[in-house]
């Protein structure tokens, strides 16, 4: 079996037992990231576990670590966008939010996601451009959003 078999193994192990037993879980992502370095891989499943573990800090070293390795990883620019917004750093979440959308223009959550920080920053029609873009893309969060303020998001 190869090295990246095994740290799959020990990465899928780890997220199985996120939920019923952390400690396990983190021995199980620190020897997946032992075999395997240099990979994004087991550092963004510890970051995912971290943030379900509610350590919103812990979550944003491992998603840095793993963009170092893959700057291109959608995902743990917007897994780091989230952790951000929970902890309040309003500003960083709205980056990492903008950085998913230049990644990925059609991932509407970003865009819904960092219309939520824009209006917390008291950014109204940023944040407007963005739930309208959200609900184009069929986000339906967004359209609930803004058929509650009376605004068509349909043209």
């Amino acid at each position: 079996m190869g090295k990246s078999a095994n740290t799959q193994i020990w990465t899928e192990g780890g997220i199985k037992l996120v939920l019923t037993n952390k400690k396990e879980a983190m021995v199980f992502f620190r020897q997946a990231i032992k075999l395997s370095p240099k990979t994004a891989t087991g550092s963004f499943d510890r970051g995912v576990s971290y943030q379900t573990l509610q350590k919103h800090e812990q979550a944003i070293r491992e998603y840095d670590q793993t963009i170092d390795l893959d700057p291109q990883n959608v995902q743990a620019h917007f897994n780091r966008g989230v952790a951000h917004q929970t902890l309040g750093n309003l500003e960083k979440a709205v980056q990492d939010f903008k950085r998913v959308a230049e990644i990925k223009p059609d991932y509407a959550k970003a865009y819904l996601n960092r219309g939520k920080a824009l209006r917390q920053l008291q950014q109204f029609r940023q944040a407007l451009a963005d739930f309208k873009t959200a609900a184009r893309l069929g986000n339906l969060d967004a359209q609930s959003i803004l058929d509650s303020m009376g605004i068509s998001w349909k043209t």
